[in-house]
């Protein structure tokens, strides 16, 4: 079994970050969907079920974000002389030699992160990894070598 020569980890923060705007935007709107059913059905509800209610969609939202977290952690880029593979929650690998483009993408999050994402030909993506530059340019040189 070979041993990786470089292995790289998504970047926590810009999975983690979005991940959890979106999930209070949908909880916030969720309570106001709540809300808005309510008032037109005419049935007020005491303040300790609104509260409840919330807190119910901070804990959901937390567990998520917990789940997200272990998820992420769990993947890994590993670098190998002949190919990159990913480890996590969908196994992948690409060899060097087949490798017929490479592109550096970087969308406004990635800009704010300073993240960004390696696209080989359309099937094989490196993503939300940090020191995109370097590795771009460990994983061009890695190629070129191959071809």
């Amino acid at each position: 079994m070979d041993v990786a020569q470089y292995s790289i980890r998504p970047s926590l923060k810009r999975v983690l970050f979005p991940s959890f705007i979106k999930l209070v935007a949908l909880g916030i709107a969720f309570f106001i969907g709540i809300s808005i059913n309510l008032r037109l059905l005419n049935i007020k509800l005491p303040m300790s079920i609104n509260i409840l209610i919330a807190v119910i969609l901070v804990v959901l939202s937390a567990v998520q974000v917990l789940l997200t977290h272990m998820s992420v952690t769990k993947m890994r880029y590993d670098f190998f002389p002949d190919r990159v593979e990913l480890i996590g929650k969908k196994p992948g690998r690409i060899y060097y030699s087949q490798v017929q483009s490479m592109q550096l993408k970087k969308s406004c999050l990635d800009k704010l992160f300073g993240t960004g994402t390696i696209v080989f030909n359309p099937d094989f993506r490196i993503e939300k990894i940090g020191n995109i530059k370097q590795i771009y340019y460990y994983a061009q040189q890695l190629v070129q070598r191959a071809g």
